[in-house]
C-alpha cells in the first residue's frame, strides 16, 4: 500500500489469480472508512506494442499483467505501479493516476518489482528507475525499454534496496542497508552526502 500523504491510501488487490485491481481508502476526519475500487487491471488501457531484441512488433496483453508495487509522487501527485509477466521476463512500470499509460518497459530480467523504484523528474518526462540486481538508475522517457537509456552507477554492495527523493531537480537515494544518503549524478555517479 501506498499514501497520498494527505487522505488516501492506495492497496493492491487480488480478488482471484487473474484478476488485480488497486482500491482505496480514505481515511480523513469525519469519514466513514470504506474501500473503493479505484483502477482495475482488466482493461486494454495496459495493452502495448513493443519490437524485441530482434526488430519484431510485439503486443502486450494486459492479463498477462501482474502488479507487484505501488509508488505514489506527492510532488506531481500520480500514482505508478510496476508489474511483471507470469514468468517475469519482462518489467513494466505504468502511470495509473490521473490517467493509465506506459511509462517504460524491459524484457533483460534486471528489473524487481519488489524492491527497485520509478521517481518522476521534475521536468515531467523522464523518469528515474533503478535496478538493485545492477546497482544502476536509469533515466527513461515515456513509453521506452529501460535498458536502451541513459544510466548511472550507484556506489557499494548489489542488491541493497534504495528509496529516493528528489530536490530542485538533484535526485538522492537512500541506501538502506549502509543508512547512507547518496546524491546520483552522471559524474562521477554518486556521492554519500550523509551518514545516519
Amino acid at each position: 500500500m501506498v499514501t497520498d500523504g494527505k487522505d488516501q491510501v492506495y492497496f493492491l488487490n487480488e480478488s482471484n489469480p487473474l484478476s488485480f485491481s488497486i482500491h482505496k481508502l480514505n481515511i480523513g476526519k469525519d469519514t466513514d472508512l470504506k474501500l473503493e475500487p479505484a483502477v482495475s487491471f482488466n482493461s486494454d488501457k495496459f495493452d502495448f506494442e513493443y519490437k524485441d531484441d530482434n526488430g519484431i512488433s510485439n503486443k502486450f496483453d494486459h492479463k498477462q499483467f501482474i502488479p507487484k508495487n505501488l509508488f505514489y509522487d506527492q510532488q506531481s501527485d500520480r500514482l505508478f505501479v510496476v508489474g511483471s509477466v507470469y514468468n517475469r521476463d519482462m518489467t513494466m512500470y505504468y502511470q495509473v493516476y490521473p490517467s493509465v499509460k506506459l511509462i517504460a518497459w524491459d524484457k533483460s530480467g534486471d528489473f524487481d518489482g519488489d524492491i527497485d523504484f520509478i521517481q518522476p523528474s521534475d521536468d515531467g518526462q523522464t523518469f528515474y528507475i533503478s535496478s538493485t540486481l545492477k546497482n544502476m538508475i536509469y533515466a527513461v522517457h515515456e513509453g521506452e525499454r529501460i535498458s536502451n537509456s541513459p544510466h548511472f552507477c550507484i556506489d557499494g554492495d548489489r542488491a541493497n534496496r534504495f528509496i529516493p527523493l528528489l530536490d530542485k531537480g538533484r535526485l538522492f537515494v537512500l541506501d538502506l542497508k549502509n543508512k547512507m544518503m547518496k546524491e546520483v549524478s552522471p559524474d562521477p555517479g554518486t556521492r554519500v552526502v550523509a551518514t545516519l
